[in-house]
């Protein structure tokens, strides 16, 4: 039964390094077990390549495939021993794709960290502030609407939540050749 897209609570099963048949590039793939809900107990897998492109994070996919495999728990430098990669409970992004064959099959786009937005913010916090205050009247508004009080003490400065977590993420086109 194919896994709809969506996010899920999964854990590394196992992994190993590998490399593609196609284009000789190499790349890590780990099996990632569901641990909650309809689908607990199926299995997906994620591919984690190597290179040098620079995602919209501005990070490589290289420093993505690290970051994917350190969240899982993975320490060593070496990526011939995956040691630690079951140590971690993620939350997987799960989307699809299609074969060669057109037969479509769910893979892993994104792993990160349980909890927190898994997702880069793309305003300034100077932009944030300002749509901030240029927005208070419509939300004093809309929560008198609602029957509603809210804190109107103005903050000091943008808030952030203490853990937040570095986002996991690759460009849209995952493999880079």
């Amino acid at each position: 039964m194919l896994i709809p897209e969506g996010q899920y609570k999964a854990r590394a099963t196992q992994g190993r390094l590998d490399v593609s048949s196609e284009k000789k590039r190499e790349y890590v793939v780990i099996e990632f077990g569901l641990l909650e809900g309809e689908y607990a107990g199926q299995t997906v897998l994620w591919k984690g390549f190597f290179g040098d492109k620079i995602d919209s994070g501005g990070k490589t996919l290289t420093e993505r495939t690290v970051e994917g495999l350190r969240v899982c728990g993975w320490k060593s430098i070496y990526l011939t021993d995956l040691t630690g990669i079951t140590e971690n409970e993620v939350q997987i992004v799960v989307q699809h794709d299609h074969s060669p064959s057109g037969k479509p099959y769910a893979k892993v786009r994104f792993v990160n960290r349980l909890g927190g937005l898994s997702m880069s913010p793309n305003i300034s916090p100077d932009a944030a502030k300002a749509f901030a205050e240029k927005m208070k009247g419509a939300v004093v508004a809309a929560t008198k609407a609602m029957g509603s009080q809210a804190d109107t003490t103005k903050p000091e400065k943008l808030t952030k939540p203490k853990a937040t977590p570095e986002p996991l993420s690759t460009p849209d086109d995952e493999i880079p050749f």
